[in-house]
């Protein structure tokens, strides 16, 4: 599920995700890596 929400010039994207593999801590953490090199910021 994707929201996006805008005020003025501010844009604001809240992603909603889910799965068996976020049972399992280890995946949790591989796939928030993974998120945020594709966002950029590691």
């Amino acid at each position: 599920m994707a929201k996006v929400s805008t005020l003025g010039e501010r844009v604001e994207d809240t992603f909603l995700i889910q799965g068996p593999e976020l049972q399992q801590n280890r995946k949790q953490i591989e796939i928030e890596t993974e998120l945020l090199k594709a966002l950029g910021t590691v």
